[in-house]
């Protein structure tokens, strides 16, 4: 054991587990081998811990307490699809059989924001960016191959040289002073309330905070199916916004709406993450499939689609309260910004505005709303931290 830790050096990546806890796991698991070949000669308390755990079938109930006389108001009754769900018979978009001479597709992308495409040293691939880089983990392009582990090896090994490397703008104060000095108008809302008769505060409380941004966890990552058909195309897609997806596609393609038959069966999981942000992974996949007249199938890694979507917004606000001497707020000065990446499409701070006032009274107040670009890739919505 005292080998095993000393030579066992595990590295750090985001998408396995902690290396204290694979070290541990080799560990363990060299202690389990171990005592299974010891078998009976081990102390009896020790024996289980070489052997496999049988479990059974496993079964599970819940009870909630309700007044039958208001049947069926407040009855508690199985969600739709909780019985396939539960038993894992629930089809989701990676779960459908695979069309005959399916294609699998993997992005390539970037490692450095703010900087210029110089040459990408990949002539099989489809190439959807040729210069500008905004943000680290932009797509640039999509391999396509024969199987997925082939085209997730082949991307990496896509060699993209830069020039123009600048550093990149991550921090939404860093913004909020550039943008002052290109004289680029950063507010979206001012909202004012009238003062509540003579009540003046006597006291000033004052700061900042700010609230990071988050992945939104789901499950399933960015995923879609595209299948070329005599008059349009079949798309299966992972959204939570499908009639958006489907004028996408049609665009990329340059066909009607009307060509493209959306089906979207369920989600694992979305959360905002696919409202906006599962356009790309179609749009790329019907070109794909446009291109090629294969069936292609895009399902993200979970590193890339870290990489490649933008997360929850961050956070930044002000606040400048007068309150009397009873602690009551009697004016409120404020603003709230959100860090949107690297395009204003999807922001969010004039919602946070709005929901400011939350239980208070909001006499005196001055809020303003506002918007950060940084060199990172788009954010979007978030339901709320899963």
């Amino acid at each position: 054991m005292d080998t095993l830790e000393a030579e066992l050096k595990p590295d750090h990546n985001p998408t396995e587990g902690s290396t204290i806890y694979r070290k541990t796991l080799a560990q363990s698991l060299l202690y389990k081998t171990i005592l299974s070949i010891l078998g009976d000669s081990v102390k009896a308390p020790l024996r289980s811990g070489g052997q496999d755990l049988e479990h059974g079938p496993m079964s599970g109930q819940q009870t909630f307490d309700s007044d039958q006389k208001e049947w069926p108001l407040y009855q508690p009754i199985p969600k739709i699809e909780a019985a396939v769900q539960a038993s894992g018979e629930a089809e989701y978009i990676n779960d459908i059989d695979p069309e005959f001479g399916e294609l699998f597709g993997a992005f390539v992308l970037t490692t450095v924001a703010n900087a210029t495409i110089s040459s990408i040293d990949a002539s099989e691939a489809l190439i959807f960016v040729k210069d500008k880089v905004r943000h680290a983990g932009q797509a640039v392009g999509l391999i396509l191959a024969e199987s997925r582990a082939i085209a997730l090896e082949a991307a990496k090994k896509v060699r993209i040289v830069y020039s123009d490397v600048k550093k990149p703008v991550l921090d939404m104060k860093d913004s909020l002073k550039l943008a002052e000095k290109k004289g680029e108008n950063c507010i979206l809302e001012i909202r004012k309330t009238s003062p509540s008769g003579d009540e003046k505060g006597t006291q000033t409380i004052k700061g900042e905070f700010r609230v990071g941004s988050q992945y939104h966890m789901s499950m399933e990552t960015q995923s879609c199916i595209c299948v070329p058909r005599e008059d349009g195309m079949d798309v299966f897609c992972a959204t939570q916004y499908p009639d958006l997806v489907q004028s996408v596609v049609a665009s990329a393609i340059g066909v009607p709406n009307h060509f493209i038959n959306l089906i979207v069966r369920r989600l694992g999981g979305g959360y905002g993450a696919k409202i906006l942000k599962s356009c790309p992974t179609a749009a790329a996949c019907a070109v794909a499939a446009h291109v090629t007249n294969r069936p292609v199938r895009i399902v993200l890694d979970l590193e890339i689609n870290m990489k490649m979507i933008g997360k929850r917004h961050p956070y930044f606000t002000t606040y400048e309260a007068s309150v009397d001497d009873s602690g009551n707020i009697v004016g409120l000065k404020g603003s709230i910004v959100c860090d949107s990446g690297y395009t204003p499409n999807e922001t969010t701070s004039y919602l946070a505005m709005i929901c400011m006032q939350n239980c208070y009274r909001a006499n005196g107040w001055e809020i303003t709303s506002g918007r950060a670009l940084t060199d990172t890739a788009t954010n979007t919505y978030c339901r709320a931290p899963p």
